[in-house]
């Protein structure tokens, strides 16, 4: 299912709205298995807090880096394995435009993801 794309599951449009009751029933026909989260790799930050948010609520997530051509011609690198290691989870790196990676991304898929072992931000819980 391709949901709105969004940077946040705070809803304050209609269209996070939408993803956000998806997440929000977990026993729901439409609750996901697995999550891509597609980044624009010339502005990684932006999908940060929607991979934590999804991370944290234990959804197997893979990392889709999109225009990793750009990035590298505006003199940015990515460190994909610390980046993976640093969230625990696959990350591969696609080019929509030509298909590039697309492959890459549907065998990691087919490998059935696991949740991230880690917990980004956690309540106390006094």
């Amino acid at each position: 299912m391709d949901l709105p794309g969004i940077y946040s599951l705070y809803a304050r449009t209609l269209d996070e709205k939408i993803v956000a009751e998806v997440f929000a029933d977990r026993k729901g026909e439409f609750y996901p298995d697995e999550v891509v989260v597609i980044a624009d790799a010339t502005n990684l930050k932006n999908s940060f807090l929607l991979l934590t948010q999804l991370i944290d609520l234990g959804v197997p997530v893979v990392l889709a880096l999109n225009m990793m051509d750009l990035a590298a011609k505006s003199g940015q690198s990515i460190d994909i394995k610390k980046l993976s290691f640093a969230f625990d989870i696959p990350i591969v790196m696609i080019n929509a435009r030509n298909g590039q990676g697309i492959d890459g991304l549907k065998e990691t898929l087919a490998k059935r993801v696991k949740p991230s072992s880690r917990k980004i931000f956690t309540i106390d819980k006094r």
